[in-house]
C-alpha cells in the first residue's frame, strides 16, 4: 500500500490542477457553468443543495446530459431611487417607518443640511418580496426622478460553486488520509501542499457561497434624498440702512493717509539702502561711462579740426580755378 502512495499523490495533484479536465470542472458542470459562469445553454443541469449525492470525482453519479433536477431560482434584486421633497426630515420617517413595517433595516444613512438646501443618502436592507412594495410606497412620499431595480439570476453559478465545494472537501479527506499513512517526510511535504491549497480553495467558494446567500436573502436600496426650496417658506429679513459716523469717517481718512507715508516712506528707505549697497559697483560704472564720453568728445574734437584745415585750401583751390 505505502508503495502506491506516490503515484496516487501525483495523480491526484495533477487532477486538482488540470483546471476543466479535473473532477472539479467535470463536464456536465462545465457545460451548465462555463468559463464565466453563463446559464444560456440549452443543456444547463440544475441540481439541488444536495448535489453531492449525484457528483463524485470519478463521474459515475452525474446525471446524463440535458437531465434536470429542478433547484429554486437564486436571484438578487437591488434598487436605486433619487427622491425630491420639500420636507426631507417628514420623508425620512415615512420611508424608515415602511421600511420597519416591511422587516427591512437601515445599514448605513449620511445627511446634509444648511440653510439653503438638505440632502440625505440612505442605504436600506430589506427581503426581497417586499422590495416592489417599499418602492411603491416610496414614490408617494416624493417626486422621484430617478429609479433603477436590478435583476442578476445566479442560480447556475451557485450550484456549479456548490458542486466544486462539495468536490474540494472530498478531495482533502483523501489527502488527509495520505497524510496518515505517509511516511517519508518529502511525501508529508508534498500531501500537506496539496491540503493547503485545497483548504484555501474551500474557503474561497465557501466564501463565496456565503456572500450569494446573502445577497439572495435581502435586497439593497440606495436612496438619494433632496429637499427642494418652498418659496412660501423663504423667510425674507429686513434690509437695515446703516452709515458711518464723522468721527469714524475722519479716523478711517487719517488711517489712510499715514499707511500711504509709511508706504513712500519705506520705499524711499529701500532705494537708499539699494543705492548703498551698490555704490561700488555704481562708482566704477560711472568712471568708465566718463571715460567712454572723454573719448567720444575727442575723437569729435579732432574730426572738427581736421574739416576746418581741410577747408581753407578746398577754398585756394577753387579761387585759382575762376
Amino acid at each position: 500500500m505505502k508503495k502506491i502512495i506516490i503515484p496516487l499523490i501525483l495523480i491526484l495533484a495533477l487532477a486538482g490542477c488540470s483546471g476543466a479536465s479535473s473532477a472539479e470542472y467535470a463536464p456536465s458542470a462545465a457545460a451548465a457553468a462555463g468559463d464565466g459562469y453563463s446559464n444560456s445553454s440549452s443543456d444547463v443541469m440544475y441540481v439541488t443543495e444536495t448535489a453531492s449525492e449525484y457528483y463524485d470525482q470519478s463521474g459515475e453519479n452525474l446525471p446524463a446530459a440535458g437531465e434536470q433536477i429542478e433547484s429554486e431560482k437564486m436571484i438578487i434584486r437591488n434598487a436605486e431611487l433619487t427622491i425630491q421633497t420639500l420636507n426631507i426630515d417628514d420623508t425620512y420617517n415615512k420611508l424608515t417607518g415602511k421600511l420597519y413595517e416591511l422587516g427591512g433595516s437601515i445599514f448605513a444613512e449620511n445627511s446634509y443640511k444648511n440653510d439653503f438646501s438638505a440632502e440625505a443618502s440612505l442605504i436600506f436592507k430589506i427581503p426581497p418580496q417586499n422590495l416592489d412594495k417599499f418602492l411603491a410606497y416610496a414614490e408617494e412620499c416624493g417626486n422621484v426622478t430617478n429609479k433603477n431595480v436590478t435583476s442578476e439570476d445566479i442560480t447556475s453559478q451557485y450550484i456549479d460553486t456548490e458542486i466544486r465545494l462539495e468536490n474540494k472537501k472530498r478531495n482533502l479527506e483523501k489527502y488527509y488520509g495520505y497524510l496518515d499513512e505517509a511516511t517519508r517526510s518529502s511525501d508529508v511535504i508534498a500531501i500537506q501542499n496539496e491540503i493547503d491549497r485545497i483548504t484555501s480553495d474551500i474557503e474561497s467558494y465557501q466564501g463565496m457561497l456565503n456572500y450569494w446567500s446573502r445577497s439572495v436573502s435581502e435586497s439593497t436600496v440606495n436612496i438619494e434624498i433632496r429637499q427642494l426650496q418652498d418659496p412660501n417658506e423663504i423667510e425674507i429679513e429686513d434690509v437695515e440702512f446703516s452709515t458711518l459716523s464723522l468721527e469714524n469717517m475722519g479716523k478711517i481718512m487719517a488711517n489712510g493717509v499715514k499707511k500711504c507715508a509709511d508706504v513712500i516712506v519705506t520705499i524711499l528707505q529701500w532705494i537708499l539702502i539699494v543705492i548703498v549697497t551698490l555704490s561700488p559697483v555704481i562708482l566704477l560704472a560711472a568712471v568708465i561711462v566718463t571715460i567712454i564720453i572723454l573719448i567720444v568728445k575727442r575723437k569729435k574734437r579732432v574730426k572738427k579740426q581736421q574739416i576746418e584745415e581741410v577747408k581753407p585750401e578746398e577754398d585756394k583751390t577753387e579761387e585759382k580755378t575762376k
